[in-house]
């Protein structure tokens, strides 16, 4: 008797285990056909209530740049490179007479010295050395689509661009924002989001690399996820604020960053029971659109859902 109800146990509790794990996304179907016409699309794929939806859009092949298509990989060793060049350049145009800068490079770091007779000189001389670093490392990372970053721990970092990838996907994207429109009836916001959600948690997931030892290569732009068909929490959250933008323009939406994973915060009211954030005094509810869990709006994971209450993100604007 006892036995028995030890598997018996046992089997109930596997089985409210079970039960308690959320629903995985199922991407039933993904085609893309070349066409004189572009890119055509076809998915379908099934959400929380095992409904099967569908998904078809064209995407000319002239709309996308470069620049979005392939993502440059940040290297260190050319921003340096290209520092060095400039300060060099600036030291050469000095006037002799008044002082004479030397600039040296020692592994990553690049320092220089200055000689002068004139204490006033040299500060001045040093703000403008510090200037040219500052200008020649901000125009390489525009130039390769990246920006600094700052942790929630306060570590300085450097990642892909996001908030530019998304503004600049937008005209190229946008007949998937008209598609994901058109397909529903409603001056609601919540169907539309819950639609892009169930579909960008089908897309197959990449892991991420960490932000702060990655050189970005991982990264995938809002239209490369979808050529694609593959990506990572980054790189789905920038397409999901790109598209969210294009279809729900007036509605605030921010891109919240924990460690080794990204999320989205959305202006709208919550309802009960919703996890939700205050980021400068305005709620947002959460939103996960990675996968492969299904996560309704307002839902995240558990590890999302640690990181946010011990205030380990931080978070940027679309």
């Amino acid at each position: 008797m006892q036995f028995w109800w030890f598997w018996a146990m046992r089997r109930y509790l596997v089985l409210l285990l079970f039960l308690s794990l959320p629903i995985e996304a199922q991407q039933l179907l993904f085609e893309k056909t070349r066409t004189q016409a572009g890119y055509e699309f076809e998915y379908r794929w099934r959400d929380a209530d095992k409904r099967q939806l569908s998904l078809a859009f064209t995407l000319p092949h002239d709309k996308f740049p470069t620049e979005l298509l392939q993502p440059k990989a940040y290297h260190p060793k050319a921003a340096q490179r290209r520092i060095y060049m400039a300060l060099m350049k600036h030291s050469s145009e000095l006037d002799p007479r008044l002082a004479s800068v030397r600039i040296q490079r020692r592994g990553r770091d690049l320092s220089w010295s200055i000689r002068t007779t004139k204490a006033s000189a040299k500060q001045d001389i040093q703000r403008q050395l510090m200037e040219v670093r500052q200008s020649t490392m901000d125009q390489y990372l525009w130039e390769n689509y990246y920006h600094r970053f700052e942790s929630f721990l306060g570590q300085e970092g450097i990642k892909p661009d996001h908030m530019r990838f998304a503004n600049e996907s937008q005209p190229p994207l946008l007949p998937v924002s008209q598609a994901l429109y058109q397909s529903l009836n409603t001056k609601e916001r919540r169907p539309y989001i819950r639609l892009l959600l169930g579909w960008l948690q089908s897309i197959p997931y990449n892991p991420l690399d960490n932000r702060l030892e990655s050189n970005g290569s991982g990264y995938l732009s809002p239209p490369a996820v979808i050529l694609n068909n593959v990506g990572d929490c980054d790189s789905k959250t920038t397409l999901a604020g790109s598209l969210l933008a294009t279809m729900l323009p007036k509605m605030s939406t921010v891109i919240i960053y924990l460690p080794n994973h990204a999320l989205l915060g959305l202006k709208i009211a919550p309802l009960a029971g919703e996890k939700t954030l205050k980021l400068d005094g305005e709620t947002y509810v959460l939103a996960e659109p990675t996968g492969p869990a299904l996560l309704p709006i307002g839902e995240i994971g558990p590890d999302s859902e640690r990181a946010i209450d011990t205030g380990m993100y931080h978070f940027e604007r679309f």
